[in-house]
This record gives structure tokens, C-alpha cells and sequence, in this order.
């Protein structure tokens, strides 16, 4: 066991690996922030057994603790739980973030090693209330190896939460890990098929649907599952042929020509890894899969072999170039993984022995082939791959299933904006026909951080639905700086986020989820009231005197004034919105 000691703390390495050399040391320290760095050699080609670093440190003021795909689990829980992220290329990232009761970064732990699966845990000691972190590396052993190094990041400044992990996003630009391209068209508003046709496309119904959204301000329609395959069952069993099936679509060129002609941009979705039992190409690839997932009737990928990388790449490149398409909906990307750790072990006709490095090799392969057809090309991703070796490559980067679940939705977008650099969309939003306005404006104010995906039949909707749906939409576009681009945080990260504002240089957008008083900015101040109370208390500490408009959930105006008042009691219908304009 090794140890190196840093003020007051102490850091242990377990290495039970046979290695001909270790090193163990600190490479970079400068007050509250260090970096430690280890590594390993072999004389042989060896797959390699997990490593640990530990460290324990006074649990002092220390409130919660958040990780990448946390959702709702913000508690520190006992050492003995074993509680953190687990990451590898495809899944999570590694970073772990405890936090005070001010929000205030306590300490952000992240890793150099991206790809190799790891794990970052803490938990307290319950003797005598310190905190427990160790460092897993490796945990998975993976592919021989005759070397390794790996770097341990270590952030306790005074910062915010929220510029803590966004400093650990540039600390892996760093190392290589660039935020792609945006293009224009990701941060536009988009209409999905997903829950409100699962597979059961039409394509004149569709039609229809596409014209009303463009009148209420979409500008995207994503077509999910359903137009490779007359089969409705939802599993997965036709996916890896990725034929237009004619019954859905006569000619998917002329159909996508059409939704152009409306003035939508056309994204279609394919499942990557995935190779149906019933496919035409499944036993093209037989002896190259990964594993098989029995409940889908899908075979995964191994992207190891070249031939199964040049398959996918040509898939992609062609389906966009056929039917003039303007991005790709890449799912399930987070499935390559070896089964127990290991795979097969046929290297002599694959190119590429680590799963994790073919990932890599696959996604960039895809990228530069997809990029050179149509350079601004949009490629949606899914939370549980946004790690900065994947999300290096897609930029729209989509919350996980959550269907009419607001709290999922508020949540996911909020810890995905933390640490992205590209848009991040809601899942796609449903509701069920007869809820109140009041939900559906609930829902919509969750996404309001995000780029919203709307997933109802437009045809059906009641008439107040549709007009708080036109009104929302209509403000979160002209808002569009501030919301998605701008500079996030927020009040009750342990709670979920109860309050949250994004704001630019010209203006900031607040939403109130539980009851709170906002602080406004002396810029031009939107606030939306989703809190369970028809009043919002305004903190307008400067003492400056502001135009306060009101409207209610119909997005009428119903209430106009003017205050100077230091904190203001506002009444506003929930579902309302507040403008607070500076009066010079």
C-alpha cells in the first residue's frame, strides 16, 4: 500500500496487481484543488484487477452529494452503501460533487480515465463522521494491458456547485475531450412520435399532425420506432436492417420532401448496437456479437470488428443521403459493454481489443462520415451516454424516458445543462387528455431549462391545453438566449431543484417550483410560477424601481404596476408568468 499525505489528509493506493513498476503521486496542488496520478506497467500483456485510492476527510457543513445520472438520490449515505457513479466510455462519467447547504461546492472528485470502467463512492464513517472516498479504477479488468495511467482530480475550492462540475467539462476539454459543433437547428422546438404513435406511424395522420406544429412554433420532427418495421409488439426483433417499411411510408424521400416543404427539419431513429433475431443481416454478423438481450429478441453489436463499425457507419451515412435527412436519433449507444467484464476473445479478426477504445473509434468514425455528408447535421444522444467521450460527439443530448413525469424531466434537464455544452432537450412531453391546464403548464415549465420535445396527438387537444401549449412555447422562443444558452443555477439542488434560473447578459428566465422568493436581477427578469401558490415574493434588494406585468395561465394580461418595494408579494395564478423590466 502506498500513501501520500496533503495537509491534513492522507491517501492510501491498493494495488494488488503483479506490476514490474507503480508510481503514486502528486502531480498538481495548489491550495484547496490537487491532482493525484497513478500508474502501472507489466512485462506481459495482463488484464488487470481493480485499483483503489481512499481518502477520509471531516464531514464538516456538508449536505448532499450529486452525480451525473443521480436523479433523485442527492443523500450521503453510509460508507457501508457503497454509493456513487459508476462509469465506463458508453455509460455515466466519473465525477461525484458533495455539496454544502448554500449549494456551495465541499468536494468534486472527477477522473482523467474516461473509458475504463471506474467508480467514485464516499460515505460517512459512523464512528466519528467523516467521509469515506474511494476511487475504484479498472473494476472491470477489460482487455490485456501492459501499462496504465489514470489521474484523480480533487476540487474543495469555495465555488458553487454548479461552476465546480462545469469546471470538471473543461478539465476534460483538456485532456482532448471536445464539446462538438452546435448547429442552429438543435435548440429548435421538436415534435416526436414517440408516445403519441409508438410504432403505429401513418403517414397522412402524420402529415397533419406536422402542419399543426409548425403553426405552434415546431421546428423538428424526430420519427422514433416504427418506420423500419410493420411488426407494433415494441420489441426490437427487426431492428439492423433499417429499411423504410412501405406500409408506413411509400417513399420516405417524398414524405421527407413534404414535411420540408411545411418548413420542419426531419430526424429519423435508429437503435446503434442493436441486431434483431429477425433481421435479414443477423446471421451476416453471427460470431460478432457482444451478448444477446432475450426479453428485445436483439443480439448487441461488437464494435471490435471492423466490419460491424463499416456496416453501421455506411447504415447511417446512407440513410441521411438517400432520404435527405437533417439528423439521426443514435439510441442505445450505452448497451456496448462486455457481458461479466469480458468478451470474446477473437483478436486475430478483430482491429480493436477494448470495447471501450472501438466505442470510441466507432462514434468518431460515424461522425466524421455523417459531418461530411451534411456538415451541420443534428445527432440526438440519450442520458446514460453523456460521458466526454460520447458526448464529444452528439449535440442534442436528450433526458432518459420519463413519460409525464415533470419532476424526471426538471431534474434531468438541470444535471444534464451542469455538465453539457450542447442542447439539451426534455423528453418528450405527454399528458393525458383530461388532466387540468394547470399540469400540462407544470410540465412545461419543467422543460423550460431545455429544448422541449412534444410528444401529444395536436389534433386532440382541448383547446386550453392547446393555448397554454401556443403561449409556452411562443415565450420560450423568443426567451431561447436565456433559457438554453445562457448561465444555470439554482435553489434546493438536494430537493431537485426548487427554483431554477438561466439567465444572459440582456435577461434572466426564473421558474419557481415550490414556494421561494426569487432574487431579480437588475436586467429584464422573467418568472414563470409553477409553485403550488397563486403569489410569488419578488427580492428586489438594489431598491430600484421596476414595471411588474402579470398574466395568468391563458397568457393573458391581468395585472400592471409599478414598485420600488424591497421585497414584493406578487399574486399570480399558478401557471402565470411575471415580467419585471427595469424603469430607467
Amino acid at each position: 500500500m502506498s500513501e501520500i499525505r496533503i495537509g491534513n489528509i492522507a491517501y492510501t493506493l491498493k494495488n494488488e496487481n503483479a506490476c514490474v513498476a507503480q508510481e503514486f503521486l502528486c502531480v498538481e496542488e495548489a491550495g484547496d484543488y490537487c491532482v493525484l496520478r497513478v500508474k502501472m506497467s507489466f512485462d506481459k500483456p495482463t488484464v488487470p484487477t481493480p485499483l483503489t485510492v481512499r481518502w477520509l476527510q471531516p464531514m464538516i457543513g456538508f449536505c448532499g452529494q450529486w452525480e451525473p445520472l443521480g436523479k433523485f438520490t442527492r443523500n450521503i449515505g453510509p460508507n457501508w452503501a457503497k454509493r456513487g457513479p459508476k462509469a465506463r466510455t458508453a455509460v455515466n462519467a466519473p465525477l461525484l460533487s458533495v455539496f454544502g447547504y448554500n449549494q456551495e461546492n465541499k468536494v468534486t472528485v472527477s477522473l482523467s480515465d474516461v473509458k475504463n470502467a471506474s467508480s467514485i463512492l464516499c460515505g460517512v464513517v459512523e464512528e466519528n463522521g467523516d467521509l469515506d472516498f474511494r476511487v475504484n479504477l479498472l473494476t472491470e479488468g477489460g482487455e490485456p494491458i501492459t501499462s496504465y495511467e489514470a489521474d484523480i482530480r480533487i476540487d474543495r475550492r469555495d465555488v458553487s456547485i454548479f461552476d465546480a462540475v462545469a469546471s470538471v467539462r473543461t478539465y476534460w476539454e483538456g485532456l482532448g475531450y471536445r464539446i462538438p459543433s452546435v448547429p442552429d437547428g438543435a435548440y429548435e422546438i421538436a415534435y416526436s412520435t414517440w408516445y403519441n404513435f409508438h410504432q403505429q406511424l401513418d403517414e397522412a395522420e402524420l402529415l397533419r399532425e406536422l402542419s399543426m406544429a409548425k403553426e405552434l412554433g415546431m421546428e423538428t420532427v424526430i420519427i422514433d420506432d416504427g418506420w423500419q418495421t410493420d411488426d407494433n409488439s415494441r420489441g426490437y426483433a427487426f431492428c439492423g436492417d433499417w429499411e423504410v417499411t412501405p406500409t408506413k411510408f411509400a417513399d420516405m424521400k417524398k414524405f421527407v420532401d413534404a414535411v420540408h416543404g411545411i418548413g420542419l427539419k426531419v430526424m429519423v431513429w435508429l437503435s446503434v448496437p442493436f441486431m434483431g433475431h429477425s433481421s435479414k443481416n443477423h446471421t451476416r454478423f453471427e460470431g460478432k456479437y457482444l451478448y444477446t438481450i432475450r426479453h428485445l429478441n436483439t443480439d448487441v453489436l461488437d464494435p471490435r470488428y471492423r466490419e460491424v463499425r463499416e456496416f453501421l457507419v455506411d447504415i447511417y451515412v446512407r440513410t441521411v443521403r438517400d432520404y435527405g435527412l437533417d439528423g439521426l436519433k443514435l439510441d442505445f449507444i450505452d448497451e456496448f459493454k462486455p457481458k461479466e467484464g469480458r468478451s470474446n476473445t477473437d483478436y486475430e479478426n478483430m482491429d480493436c481489443r477494448s470495447v471501450e477504445e472501438a466505442v470510441h473509434q466507432l462514434l468518431d468514425d460515424v461522425y466524421k462520415a455523417l459531418t461530411a455528408v451534411k456538415p451541420d447535421i443534428m445527432l440526438e444522444f440519450r442520458q446514460g451516454y453523456i460521458g466526454p467521450v460520447v458526448s464529444a460527439y452528439g449535440n442534442m443530448l436528450r433526458v432518459a424516458d420519463c413519460p409525464n413525469d415533470p419532476l424526471s424531466n426538471r431534474t434531468g434537464i438541470v444535471d444534464l445543462r451542469m455538465l453539457s455544452g450542447v442542447a439539451v432537450h426534455s423528453d418528450m412531453l405527454m399528458w393525458h387528455a383530461e388532466d387540468t391546464v394547470e399540469a400540462v403548464a407544470k410540465q412545461l415549465m419543467c422543460v423550460t431549462f431545455g429544448v422541449p420535445q412534444i410528444s401529444v396527438k395536436l389534433s386532440k387537444l382541448s383547446e386550453a391545453h392547446k393555448t397554454y401549449l401556443q403561449g409556452f412555447l411562443k415565450f420560450w422562443k423568443a426567451h431561447r438566449e436565456a433559457t438554453v444558452k445562457g448561465k444555470i443555477s439554482a435553489k434546493g439542488v438536494a430537493a431537485s431543484y426548487t427554483q431554477v434560473t438561466s439567465e444572459s447578459d440582456t435577461e434572466a428566465v426564473t421558474v419557481c417550483y415550490e414556494d421561494s422568493a426569487v432574487t431579480v436581477r437588475e436586467k429584464a427578469h422573467f418568472v414563470l410560477n409553477g409553485s403550488p401558490s397563486n403569489a410569488v415574493y419578488l427580492d428586489m434588494a438594489d431598491g430600484a424601481s421596476r414595471r411588474i406585468r402579470v398574466w395568468d395561465i391563458a397568457w393573458q394580461l391581468v395585472s400592471e404596476f409599478d414598485t420600488a418595494d424591497t421585497l414584493c408579494k406578487v399574486i399570480t395564478p399558478k401557471g402565470g408568468m411575471i415580467e419585471i423590466l427595469p424603469l430607467k
